[in-house]
């Protein structure tokens, strides 16, 4: 019988293709949604130390310049903030695309790894099948000709 052959495999290959891919772009949107929420925590940290310079300068009765000059540099701290928390919004909503594709990929590749599946077994239940007819007619052959043997003693005595 012939060696089994999958009739899908370049369909297959494309399929894992696609799916690494989908992989790469997936690891790329969260080291990026990585770098964005490290980025956000040091807004967030440059915000806090900013209100408590604020407060530190209002109680040791700092000039109104200087205050002013303070409450200028927390409203800008808190507007990059603003700015970092939506590039982290952004880089989730990469990451939760990234991760449907990667999904979808993964689910396109294992229905035709399953379909080879059902096809690799039926191939090995008709590779059974033939070696059993073969096995069956080894053993009608070996009975005909046992039987043939065996009239030709009883022929000769």
């Amino acid at each position: 019988m012939k060696r089994f052959r999958f009739t899908l495999q370049a369909l297959l290959t494309v399929l894992q293709q696609r799916e690494q891919g989908a992989l790469e772009v997936y690891a790329r949107a969260l080291a990026e949604r990585q770098r964005a929420v490290e980025r956000l925590h040091e807004a967030q940290r440059q915000c806090e130390e900013a209100w408590e310079l604020g407060r530190d300068r209002m109680v040791a009765g700092a000039p109104a310049a200087h205050l002013l000059q303070v409450e200028q540099y927390c409203r800008e701290v808190k507007e990059l903030e603003q700015r970092r928390v939506e590039v982290a919004q952004q880089a989730q909503r990469m990451v939760d695309g990234s991760l449907e594709k990667l999904i979808e990929a993964r689910q396109a590749r294992e229905a035709v790894e399953r379909f080879r599946s059902r096809q690799h077994d039926h191939y090995n239940h008709e590779v059974r099948r033939e070696e059993q007819k073969l096995l069956d007619d080894l053993a009608q052959r070996a009975g005909v000709i046992s039987e043939a043997l065996s009239g030709e003693s009883t022929r000769w005595n």
